[in-house]
């Protein structure tokens, strides 16, 4: 049964990214389409590249008798991350002008 909690999938908006990319790459490869598919896979790289930038930490909490976890994804860059960041902003740049030039 879908409902609105298939939506959890894209909690974050690098998640989203990436399945625009992969959405995007679909037609594109359908109909040969280079500059859509040059753009889609910027999007796929840049996503990824932030998903890597977003590791997901727990940190155990102790406060005198009280104790819980905290849990989430802060940002920490890393090289391979901010390396897919970049080649992916560059790949979006260059089938977004290619696409606008047609």
């Amino acid at each position: 049964m879908t409902g609105l909690s298939d939506f959890k999938l894209l909690d974050e908006w690098y998640k989203a990214v990436i399945a625009a990319g992969a959405v995007l790459a679909v037609p594109a490869i359908t109909v040969q389409n280079g500059p859509a598919l040059t753009f889609a896979t910027g999007l796929l790289l840049f996503g990824i590249g932030e998903f890597i930038n977003h590791p997901f930490r727990t940190t155990l909490v102790r406060d005198g008798l009280t104790t819980g976890v905290i849990s989430g994804r802060k940002r920490s860059s890393k090289p391979f991350g901010l390396a897919l960041d970049v080649v992916g902003l560059g790949l979006c740049i260059w089938g977004l002008a290619r696409i606008l030039m047609l």
